[in-house]
């Protein structure tokens, strides 16, 4: 799989700066079948860099780069997604066969 998310974020990173925007990311979302509004999405990137920044003990104020993810990022992202999806969709199937 995670050479198919290469792929993918390689497609999708258009102007080949090896990160991926909110917008690209929001189009990417929508294929997987997760309709996030682009504001989530941006919610979503932004809690990610919070989190590298405090797993990595920074306090830098957020930049343009806070809105964009790179490739492990990104595989990291989609690969959750893609799990939680897997997930609710299970629980849906075995809640109908009850």
């Amino acid at each position: 799989m995670e050479s198919e998310l290469r792929e993918a974020f390689e497609l999708f990173d258009r102007d080949g700066d090896q990160s991926i925007g909110a917008k690209e990311l929001h189009v990417v979302m929508q294929a997987i079948g997760r309709n996030m509004e682009l504001n989530e999405v941006e919610a979503n990137i932004k809690k990610i860099k919070e989190d590298q920044r405090r797993m990595n003990g920074d306090s830098d104020v957020e930049s343009d780069e806070d809105l964009e993810l790179n490739l492990d990022e990104f595989i990291k992202f989609i690969s959750e997604e893609m799990m939680q999806n897997d997930i609710k969709e299970e629980l849906v199937e075995a809640y109908r066969r009850f």
